[in-house]
């Protein structure tokens, strides 16, 4: 239990900047992982990165609509089943020998192309071939009859009646077909096998008749053997033959069915032993087969599973599973056909086309891609990349449009590994002319179309002639109740045929909506800036100051965002930025309010006994430069104390030895505040100070050395009034160390004081207390007189070794600043002890004798030159043991 209560107490002793830097990098490491899931299937990105990914795709919807409609091509109209043509043509489905005349005066009226939104899937049997039908199986003694009723059938029969238009105009039309996708996830070497199934299928000779290909310039690096394949092509005819058997009752659709699902459920467990019943079979087949085998004779039968399970891979673009075409009649006569699926968005919204589906193993354009191919004499190549999250997986890499006439590629369409492509879409329903199919009825030179303009609906005359002439139509129904209503950014209740003109539209004018590219580098980049100053501004700034600064960095991200990126058809992904943005102002503003708020108060009730208010401001300000806890830094710390306090103390009452102390202390301790230092303690008369904490600064051993100089000129001026008061003047000795220190609120739960320690803290209370030996005021180490000496003037005037360490230290009196230093004598003194130093340190103590009587001479005083004159002497006297390294042992204090 007191393990995890310091381990929450750690935890929250993070200060709110570094709390949020953590913050932001999780969130760089997760906006990773989405990256990746992204640019793979959409079906794949789940939990947190799901959630992310529909923000994302909501955030583009409202800069769609914040962007507002825009007029769509000119080229491009829906020619629409609507209420109006219920009335005059009659029911739906209408007679196909109207969709006949409704294709035969598009064309006729000079318009280039019509794509599909319906489909002839099934014969168009009419109550008057159903009674031909019926009056047929009569009996009639006049052979004749029977060829008569034939002949009216074949003169009732729309079907031939539409298949001649179609044969007639197949330059222009693109029939409309659908397909199921597939419902067996088919990976790696199951794809290759399931690709068998449907190269006998009629579907699949169809897809290849036709004109303009769509196709991939990969070749697959591996392939099935063809003994394997035609193992494969064994199974599943036998596979066939016993679905046939056993559902013989079935129609030969259904049938079709049937056999197609069992032979998929057979890919799709193909080499699992958990679902393979046959592969101990195909086990056998190998162990004969393999030895045989030209490049894998070495290899056992588990071993070439292994291989076929692991080299194969398998594409992301959609698969068909059945594909549903116009009847035969129809199939006979096309030239040209696509698919008109609609791809739904987990929130059931259409916001991309995929453009081409795959069939066994080659592949057939939608509607709209198909009109483009068409209408540019274009063929469709690709290249594939492996899945970054699935690398068994593929996708598309370039998607290429290639001119037949020149052979060169005229565009690259921006689609995701599944093949689709995000819809631009143009604004809500009718921004594309809509015309009835009624109007090719009305026997006028004018028809009514419907468009939007300005935000309304809104009716128009126009010459047929003229309006038609080379126009792009998609044929579909709008009319309630037998059209299919679709979701998209605009609308809840938007004509599925009206997408497809929209993805024409994007097609036609190169009107994408593109990824920025590079935008996962870039994007760590971004989060990694918005994070610092999120952090940076939360940690300094009040309450009212952070949320203005939080405000204001996810209007400008939405300013940015929308005028320099998605005005030029650039989709950035700003959930990113913003969520990060509204994260780390909720998460900081909870944590400051429940820590650094508290800690603020902690802190102004400690170091207000320590410290000026100034610092006191500056440690609230930025409460990284504080720790409660302790830590270890580089610093300096400060010891004085009055010598002969004891004889003073002894002839003053109390009151007057308080009064006595408070004069002292008070003006000394001001001089610490003065100069950026931290009051430590009061021993009696004696003051402990530091340098460097809480606020941490480079200098603080010069800012030491400064508040010693200032104490000892205070000295002076206190002497003066002691006098005044009969009060006994009185002497301090200052000693000053560098070094690193444990500095922190120290102490028991319930009392605590903001100390340092440590040997440096030690060291500098011994430098204090030998200033009498040296006759200095005050002393400073080797260590901080590195720090100061460009600053300062000081003397080295010994090297003592600690107790208890081995290392010696040299130590110097500080004698003034460079910079205001004037004492001629003092200078004097100090050059010519230097020389007798260094004579006493080479043991030549006769003439370092000699030398420092010379100092003498200057200033008779001189403490550091009476005390090594005397140990010359007594060297001389009796030279020091052998060995001698001039290092003077402090025993004590």
């Amino acid at each position: 239990m007191n393990k995890l209560k310091s381990l929450l107490l750690k935890l929250l002793q993070f200060s709110a900047f570094k709390l949020g830097l953590i913050v932001t990098i999780l969130f760089c490491f997760l906006a990773r992982d989405y990256y990746l899931y992204r640019v793979s299937e959409q079906s794949q990105i789940k939990g947190l990165q799901s959630f992310l990914q529909q923000l994302h795709l909501k955030s583009i919807d409202y800069r769609m609509l914040l962007r507002g409609d825009r007029r769509g091509s000119k080229d491009v109209a829906i020619l629409t089943v609507d209420e109006e043509s219920l009335n005059k043509i009659g029911r739906w489905p209408f007679s196909r020998d109207v969709f006949a005349k409704i294709i035969d005066r598009t064309i006729e009226l000079g318009a280039k192309f019509i794509a599909f939104d319906i489909i002839f899937s099934e014969k168009n049997i009419t109550e008057t071939v159903t009674t031909l039908n019926r009056l047929k199986e009569k009996k009639f003694k006049d052979p004749n009859v029977y060829q008569s009723i034939e002949d009216e059938i074949q003169r009732a029969n729309t079907d031939s009646v539409l298949a001649s238009v179609i044969e007639k105009h197949a330059d222009h039309l693109i029939l409309g077909t659908f397909y199921e996708p597939s419902s067996y996830f088919l990976q790696g070497v199951n794809e290759s096998c399931a690709n068998l199934i449907y190269t006998n299928r009629p579907a699949y000779s169809f897809i290849q008749s036709q004109e303009l290909a769509v196709a991939t310039t990969d070749i697959p690096e591996v392939s099935l053997p063809s003994d394997i394949t035609a193992y494969l092509e064994m199974q599943l005819s036998s596979i066939a033959l016993k679905a046939s058997s056993q559902h013989h009752d079935l129609t030969e659709k259904q049938l079709e069915k049937v056999v197609l699902n069992e032979q998929l459920s057979y890919c799709a467990g193909w080499l699992y032993p958990s679902q393979d019943k046959s592969l101990p079979h195909f086990k056998e087949f190998l162990s004969s087969w393999l030895p045989q085998s030209k490049d894998y004779s070495k290899l056992t039968p588990e071993q070439f599973i292994d291989f076929l399970r692991y080299s194969f891979t398998s594409s992301h673009i959609v698969r068909a599973e059945h594909l549903v075409t116009n009847i035969q009649e129809y199939n006979d006569k096309t030239k040209h056909f696509g698919y008109f699926n609609a791809f739904l968005d987990k929130d059931g919204t259409i916001r991309r086309s995929n453009l081409i589906a795959k069939y066994g193993d080659i592949y057939f354009p939608s509607i709209a891609l198909k009109t483009i191919m068409l209408l540019k004499n274009n063929a469709a190549i690709f290249t594939e990349q492996a899945d970054p999250v699935s690398p068994q997986l593929t996708g598309i890499k370039d998607f290429q449009l290639l001119n037949l006439d020149s052979g060169e590629a005229v565009a690259q369409l921006p689609l995701d590994l599944t093949a689709a492509l995000r819809i631009n879409y143009a604004g809500p329903q009718k921004m594309f002319p809509h015309i009835s199919v009624a109007e090719l009825f009305n026997n006028k030179d004018t028809a009514v179309i419907t468009m939007r303009n300005n935000g309304k609906e809104e009716k128009y005359t126009v010459k047929k002639a003229e309006w038609f002439k080379d126009k792009i139509f998609v044929l579909g129904a709008t009319a309630v109740g037998i059209y299919d209503l679709r979701v998209t950014p605009f609308e809840e209740n938007f004509p599925g045929v009206e997408t497809h003109a929209n993805v024409i539209d994007n097609l036609l004018r190169n009107d994408f909506l593109l990824d920025l590219p590079n935008e996962v580098e870039y994007m760590f980049y971004i989060l990694l800036t918005i994070g610092i100053l999120i952090s940076l501004a939360m940690a300094r700034l009040g309450a009212i100051h952070s949320s203005l600064f939080a405000a204001f960095a996810i209007v400008s991200t939405l300013y940015i965002d929308f005028e320099h990126f998605y005005k030029k058809g650039t989709v950035v992904n700003i959930i990113l930025p913003l969520t990060l943005i509204v994260t780390l102002y909720i998460g900081l503003t909870i944590y400051k309010y429940f820590t650094e708020e508290k800690n603020k108060r902690e802190l102004k009730g400690t170091f207000q006994k320590y410290v000026s208010p100034a610092i006191v401001e500056e440690v609230l300000k930025d409460a990284k430069n504080i720790e409660l806890g302790g830590k270890k830094i580089r610093m300096s710390v400060l010891f004085s104390d009055v010598r002969g306090f004891t004889t003073i103390s002894e002839k003053l009452d109390p009151k007057a030895l308080g009064d006595f102390l408070n004069s002292y202390l008070t003006p000394m301790t001001e001089l610490v505040f003065k100069n950026k230092g931290t009051l430590d303690k009061y021993m009696g008369d004696a003051v402990m100070a530091f340098f460097g904490a809480p606020i941490q600064y480079a200098d603080h051993g010069k800012m030491a050395c400064l508040c010693a100089l200032d104490m000892m000129s205070k000295l002076d001026g206190l002497n003066k009034l002691y006098e005044t008061q009969g009060l006994p003047p009185i002497d301090i000795g200052i000693g000053i160390n560098t070094g690193e220190m444990s500095v922190g609120n120290m102490g028991s739960e319930t009392v605590r004081s903001y100390t340092v320690m440590g040997d440096a803290v030690n060291l500098g209370s011994r430098l204090e207390g030998i200033n009498k030996q040296y006759g200095t005021n005050i002393i400073i180490s080797e260590f901080t007189n590195e720090d100061v000496k460009s600053v300062f003037v000081t003397r080295e005037i010994d090297r003592v070794r600690v107790k208890g360490k081995l290392e010696p230290v040299k130590i110097f009196e500080l004698v003034g600043a460079k910079n205001s230093f004037k004492n001629e004598q003092k200078l004097n003194v100090i050059t010519i002890f230097n020389e007798g130093y260094a004579l006493y340190s080479d043991g030549k103590f006769s003439e370092a004798a000699k030398t420092f009587e010379n100092a003498l001479k200057v200033i008779p005083d001189d403490g550091p030159s009476l005390l090594f004159l005397e140990r010359a002497v007594a060297y001389i006297a009796e030279p020091p043991p052998a060995g001698w390294d001039g290092v003077f042992d402090m025993k004590t204090k």
